[in-house]
């Protein structure tokens, strides 16, 4: 899994191309770097991870570290980022939906 590359489709803003840096099952976590896609970054370097909480449930924490092409656009970027990410949580939190149901 480490190395590979994976291809991630953005709802309506097209086709992402990752690398997976670094993943641990037994502590529910990988990293990846993003390649290219729709996002004009200089770098981007995130972690995916699956903690259990205090309750017997689990969360989700999803971040990222990048760096823009153009300062300017970096307020822009962070938004594009946080927008795509909160997209793919709420796609998650459907598809667990309705496995339970």
């Amino acid at each position: 899994m480490d190395g590979d590359v994976r291809y991630v489709e953005l709802t309506g803003a097209g086709q992402a191309r990752d690398r997976i840096t670094q993943h641990d099952d037994a502590e529910h976590y990988y990293t990846y770097d993003y390649l290219d896609g729709p996002l004009v970054l200089g770098s981007m370097s995130a972690r995916f991870a699956v903690q259990s909480t205090v309750d017997g449930g689990s969360k989700i924490v999803w971040s990222a570290q990048f760096t823009a092409v153009d300062d300017a656009q970096g307020a822009a970027l962070a938004q594009a980022v946080g927008g795509l990410y909160q997209a793919g949580l709420n796609s998650l939190t459907a598809l667990v939906a309705a496995s339970h149901s």
